[in-house]
């Protein structure tokens, strides 16, 4: 998910949109450390890395919203199909072991 978000951090700024680019910021700002930290309190290492998992997650919607905004034509259709299969890949892992 991060490699994704990385992939078009440049995007935003390249159109000239560099609000929309803090404001991703802001959201991974405001969504990393506390879902981090709330979700290892409850379960360890593991809710530790969900929370990153997540923030990602959503820091990435947050920009391809923006993006999808700012340049037409633009489809996130196979970013979402991607999140919903590494999420489900994550969750028969997680029961397995």
């Amino acid at each position: 998910l991060r490699m994704m978000r990385l992939s078009q951090d440049g995007l935003l700024l390249a159109i000239g949109n560099s609000k929309a680019h803090m404001l991703t910021n802001v959201t991974r700002l405001a969504t990393w450390l506390p879902l981090a930290l709330l979700l290892s309190r409850e379960w360890g290492l593991e809710g530790f890395c969900a929370g990153i998992v997540i923030s990602d997650s959503l820091t990435l919607l947050t920009q391809r919203f923006f993006i999808r905004r700012s340049v037409p034509g633009i489809s996130s259709s196979v970013d979402v199909r991607l999140m919903l299969l590494l999420m489900a890949a994550v969750s028969v892992m997680s029961l397995v072991y």
